[in-house]
Protein backbone atom coordinates (compact mmCIF):
# COMPACT_ATOMS: atom_id res chain seq x y z
CA UNK A 1 0.00 0.00 0.00
CA UNK A 2 1.48 3.41 -1.20
CA UNK A 3 1.20 6.27 0.87
CA UNK A 4 -1.32 7.77 -1.03
CA UNK A 5 -3.73 5.19 -0.66
CA UNK A 6 -2.99 5.00 3.27
CA UNK A 7 -4.01 8.40 3.65
CA UNK A 8 -7.56 7.92 1.70
CA UNK A 9 -8.62 5.19 3.90
CA UNK A 10 -7.74 7.52 7.35
CA UNK A 11 -10.72 9.13 7.89
CA UNK A 12 -12.57 6.72 6.98
CA UNK A 13 -10.76 4.48 10.05
CA UNK A 14 -11.63 7.24 11.72
CA UNK A 15 -14.73 7.44 11.55
CA UNK A 16 -15.58 3.65 12.33
CA UNK A 17 -13.45 4.41 15.33
CA UNK A 18 -15.89 6.76 16.53
CA UNK A 19 -18.95 4.61 15.80
CA UNK A 20 -17.65 1.90 17.78
CA UNK A 21 -17.07 4.04 20.65
CA UNK A 22 -20.41 5.78 20.17
CA UNK A 23 -22.04 2.49 19.97
CA UNK A 24 -20.03 0.48 22.71
CA UNK A 25 -19.86 3.36 25.38
CA UNK A 26 -21.83 3.18 28.13
CA UNK A 27 -25.65 5.53 28.28
CA UNK A 28 -26.03 8.13 30.92
CA UNK A 29 -29.18 8.25 32.52
CA UNK A 30 -31.97 10.55 31.13
CA UNK A 31 -32.13 13.75 32.89
CA UNK A 32 -35.27 15.27 34.56
CA UNK A 33 -33.43 18.46 32.83
CA UNK A 34 -34.90 19.39 29.19
CA UNK A 35 -31.97 21.63 28.05
CA UNK A 36 -29.64 19.05 29.17
CA UNK A 37 -31.81 15.91 27.30
CA UNK A 38 -31.75 18.57 24.32
CA UNK A 39 -27.78 19.46 24.73
CA UNK A 40 -26.85 15.27 24.73
CA UNK A 41 -28.92 14.81 21.34
CA UNK A 42 -27.81 17.18 19.66
CA UNK A 43 -24.03 16.21 20.63
CA UNK A 44 -25.01 12.81 19.88
CA UNK A 45 -26.31 13.50 15.90
CA UNK A 46 -23.23 15.84 15.76
CA UNK A 47 -21.21 12.65 16.09
CA UNK A 48 -23.37 10.88 14.23
CA UNK A 49 -23.07 13.02 11.11
CA UNK A 50 -19.38 13.14 12.07
CA UNK A 51 -18.60 9.69 11.81
CA UNK A 52 -20.99 9.72 8.49
CA UNK A 53 -18.98 12.29 6.88
CA UNK A 54 -15.50 10.71 7.30
CA UNK A 55 -16.61 7.74 5.99
CA UNK A 56 -18.07 9.08 3.05
CA UNK A 57 -15.45 11.19 2.27
CA UNK A 58 -13.31 8.74 2.45
CA UNK A 59 -15.45 6.96 0.00
CA UNK A 60 -15.01 9.78 -2.33
CA UNK A 61 -11.41 10.14 -1.82
CA UNK A 62 -10.66 6.27 -2.95
CA UNK A 63 -13.53 6.15 -5.87
CA UNK A 64 -13.34 9.37 -8.33
CA UNK A 65 -11.54 9.66 -10.53
CA UNK A 66 -7.68 10.72 -10.84
CA UNK A 67 -7.45 13.78 -11.61
CA UNK A 68 -5.18 14.70 -15.30
CA UNK A 69 -1.67 15.15 -15.14
CA UNK A 70 0.08 18.19 -14.35
CA UNK A 71 1.84 18.48 -17.20
CA UNK A 72 -1.10 19.09 -19.29
CA UNK A 73 -2.34 21.55 -17.17
CA UNK A 74 0.67 24.17 -16.65
CA UNK A 75 0.15 25.09 -20.01
CA UNK A 76 -3.37 26.00 -19.31
CA UNK A 77 -4.64 25.27 -22.90
CA UNK A 78 -1.96 27.82 -24.68
CA UNK A 79 0.87 27.05 -26.80
CA UNK A 80 4.09 29.86 -26.97
CA UNK A 81 2.80 31.23 -30.14
CA UNK A 82 -0.74 31.73 -29.28
CA UNK A 83 0.39 33.27 -25.51
CA UNK A 84 2.51 36.30 -27.57
CA UNK A 85 -0.97 36.91 -29.41
CA UNK A 86 -3.03 36.57 -26.24
CA UNK A 87 -5.17 33.62 -28.08
CA UNK A 88 -5.81 30.22 -27.16
CA UNK A 89 -4.71 27.23 -29.38
CA UNK A 90 -8.23 26.78 -31.17
CA UNK A 91 -8.03 30.81 -32.18
CA UNK A 92 -4.29 30.30 -33.41
CA UNK A 93 -4.77 28.14 -36.26
CA UNK A 94 -7.65 30.34 -37.93
CA UNK A 95 -6.82 32.30 -40.85
CA UNK A 96 -6.28 36.36 -40.05
CA UNK A 97 -9.30 38.06 -42.05
CA UNK A 98 -7.82 39.38 -45.01
CA UNK A 99 -7.45 35.30 -45.77
CA UNK A 100 -3.70 35.00 -45.22
CA UNK A 101 -2.38 32.01 -43.23
CA UNK A 102 -1.66 32.72 -39.53
CA UNK A 103 2.14 32.23 -38.95
CA UNK A 104 1.91 31.18 -35.41
CA UNK A 105 -0.73 28.51 -36.71
CA UNK A 106 -0.42 25.26 -34.38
Amino acid sequence: MDLVSFLKTVPAVIGFAGLLTYFMRKRAPVSDRDLVNIVQNVRNTAVLIGCAALIILSAWLIFRPAPPDHDAAAGGGWTRAARTQHRPVWLASYRNLDGRQDRHAC
